[in-house]
C-alpha cells in the first residue's frame, strides 16, 4: 500500500528532476547521446540488480520476448521521442502532452485486453483535451521563439502512443510470471541493443565529439532515470495499477515546478503551462480511476 504510493510519487520526481537534466544536456549535446547514454546507464545497473535477486532462474521465454518487444516500442522508439519533446518544448509542456498516455492506454486496453470502457474513461479524456488546448497557448509561444513549427508537439504525442502500447505489452508480459525486476532489466538491455548498431556507425562522432557539460548533464539524468525506473517496477508489484498509474502521471507538474526553479529562460512557463498541466494530470487520473 502506503510503500508502492510513496515509490509512485518518488518515480514522478525523479522523472521530472532527470527531465530539467535532460534538457540542460540537450543545449549543447544531441538527443541521440542521450537516448544511447540513458540505455547504456540503465543496463548494467538493472542486471546487477536482477542477478542478485532473481537470477533469471525460471523466466519464461514469453514473458522475455513480450518485454523486448515493449523496449523496442517504449524504450527506443518513445524515449526517443520523449527526449525530442523535451528539446523542443522543454520539460514542463513536453511531459504534460506525454501524460495523455493512459487515454490511448485505456483504448488499447479495451480492444487489445478487451477491458471496458467506463463513463470516467469518457470524462477524464474530454478534460484531457482541454487540457492540451490551454496548454497549446504556451506551446506556440514556445515555438514561435525557436523558430520550430507546432508540428513538434507531435513528438510526445506519438511518444506518449508508443509508451501506451509498450505499457500494453508490458502487462502482457507480466502476466507470464516474469519477475517486475527481470522485465525492466530485458526491457534496458534489450532497448541498448537496439539502438547499438546505429551507435557504432551514425551517432559515432556525436559521442566522441559530446560537450563535457552536456555529458555530465546526460549521466546525472540518466542515472536518475534508471533510479526511477527501479521504484515503478518494484512500486508497480506492491500497489493496484489503477492507483498506481495516477500518481505516475503527476510528472508534468514536478516538471513543470522544477522547470520554473531551475530552466529559467530554457522554457516558457506562464499560467497557461502551470493550468494545462494540472488539468491532464486530472483527466489522465479520471482515465486511469475509470
Amino acid at each position: 500500500g502506503m510503500v508502492g504510493i510513496a515509490f509512485a510519487f518518488l518515480f514522478a520526481i525523479l522523472m521530472g528532476t532527470a527531465s530539467v537534466f535532460s534538457r540542460r544536456g540537450l543545449e549543447n549535446g544531441s538527443f541521440y547521446a542521450m537516448l544511447v547514454i540513458s540505455l547504456a546507464i540503465g543496463s548494467p545497473i538493472f542486471l546487477s540488480i536482477t542477478a542478485v535477486t532473481t537470477g533469471f532462474a525460471n523466466t519464461p521465454l514469453y514473458g522475455v520476448l513480450y518485454a523486448a518487444a515493449g523496449a523496442v516500442v517504449g524504450s527506443v522508439l518513445g524515449r526517443s521521442l520523449y527526449f525530442l519533446g523535451i528539446n523542443y518544448l522543454g520539460p514542463g509542456k513536453s511531459l504534460s502532452i506525454t501524460a495523455t498516455s493512459p487515454l490511448y492506454a485505456a483504448g488499447l486496453a479495451w480492444i487489445v485486453l478487451d477491458e471496458t470502457i467506463t463513463a470516467l474513461v469518457v470524462v477524464g479524456t474530454l478534460v484531457i483535451v482541454v487540457g492540451i488546448v490551454v496548454l497549446s497557448k504556451d506551446i506556440r509561444t514556445e515555438t514561435e521563439q525557436s523558430n520550430h513549427s507546432m508540428v513538434v508537439a507531435l513528438y510526445p504525442l506519438i511518444g506518449a502512443m508508443f509508451a501506451a502500447v509498450a505499457v500494453t505489452l508490458r502487462k502482457i508480459a507480466l502476466t507470464t510470471g516474469i519477475a517486475p525486476i527481470e522485465a525492466a532489466t530485458v526491457n534496458m538491455v534489450v532497448g541498448f541493443l537496439a539502438v547499438s548498431p546505429t551507435l557504432a556507425t551514425r551517432w559515432r562522432a556525436e559521442l566522441v565529439d559530446i560537450d563535457r557539460s552536456a555529458l555530465r548533464n546526460f549521466v546525472i539524468a540518466s542515472t536518475i532515470m534508471a533510479v526511477a525506473f527501479a521504484f515503478y517496477f518494484f512500486g508497480l508489484r506492491l500497489t493496484n495499477a489503477s492507483v498506481f498509474f495516477p500518481l505516475v502521471q503527476t510528472q508534468p507538474l514536478f516538471a513543470v515546478v522544477l522547470s520554473t526553479l531551475f530552466l529559467g529562460r530554457l522554457e516558457v512557463i506562464s499560467r497557461w503551462t502551470v493550468a494545462g498541466s494540472a488539468i491532464i494530470v486530472g483527466g489522465a487520473t479520471l482515465v486511469v480511476v475509470g
